[in-house]
């Protein structure tokens, strides 16, 4: 619901707006494909809403959630696992809880906590993960996704 540092709770301009475009940074971009139907989807959002101040409240931020959730139902249909993410770079903060109660809510919907997963040395440009942290990512994961997909 909110960009990075946005002075107001919600952006005019969140993820959300991005997702059907196949390249993000043109607005004019080809419209994307859905044509393929993943085994599951996974959705890591809530860092920059929670970052900085203001933060959304739980429902603001819960509501556009949801209806993420429902515009990737529409293309892939509503049985696809959705594995939600709390990421690493968040520490504890509000937008966990709120993830925590969105999978709660949503039927084929599972929660991975990754807070306090990354340090220091797995961190690139602008505190994002590199290489190594992606990969302590993708092995804490793994083994969730494995055991729900039954892989």
């Amino acid at each position: 619901m909110r960009n990075y540092a946005y002075p107001k709770p919600t952006s005019p301009d969140p993820f959300p707006s991005y997702y059907n475009l196949s390249l993000a940074s043109n607005p004019n971009s080809p419209r994307w494909n859905f044509k393929y139907v993943p085994d599951l989807v996974i959705i890591n959002l809530g860092t920059n809403d929670c970052s900085t101040q203001p933060i959304p409240s739980s429902d603001v931020f819960q509501a556009g959630f949801k209806d993420f959730i429902e515009v990737i139902q529409g293309n892939y249909g509503q049985n696809v696992p959705f594995f939600l993410i709390c990421g690493p770079l968040l520490g504890q903060s509000p937008c966990c809880d709120y993830v925590e109660e969105i999978v709660e809510a949503t039927p084929h919907a599972h929660y991975i906590g990754m807070v306090g997963l990354l340090d220091e040395n797995d961190r690139g440009c602008d505190y994002h993960p590199n290489v190594m942290g992606h990969a302590k990512m993708a092995q804490s994961a793994i083994p969730v996704i494995s055991k729900i997909m039954g892989w």
